[in-house]
């Protein structure tokens, strides 16, 4: 498993003796290679997101797509606006986690006074 700032991947890697004899070498690898062997990364999401692309245009599907966009992309641009979460990324992961559940938490409270008064 490899994580990087684009995702989780599975990496896979060749033997380096594999990529050494193997006459497609100068297709597959640089020269300023360190590794010496051809590395793949594929996607730990990939299942997932061709499932979601199979599915778009069943009419459940659009359904469900105008309801997050109605209830849940409002809430997500105000808390991106209003509590400072447009450089979540940078915190790292387990204060990401905080910073939104601390988030949402307002975002619940300042919702029940205004419904209160």
């Amino acid at each position: 498993m490899y994580r990087s700032g684009s995702g989780l991947f599975w990496e896979y890697w060749a033997e380096k003796k594999d990529c050494g004899s193997c006459p497609l070498r100068q297709k597959c690898l640089n020269e300023t290679d360190k590794a010496g062997a051809r590395k793949l990364q594929d996607s730990y999401f990939k299942t997932v997101v061709q499932e979601h692309i199979s599915r778009r245009w069943e009419p459940e599907y659009r359904e469900a797509l105008k309801q997050r966009q109605i209830w849940c992309e409002g809430t997500f641009a105000a808390q991106k606006w209003g509590h400072n979460l447009t450089r979540l990324l940078r915190r790292g992961l387990e204060a990401a986690e905080d910073h939104c559940l601390l988030s949402a938490a307002a975002l619940n409270l300042k919702r029940m006074i205004k419904h209160s008064v």
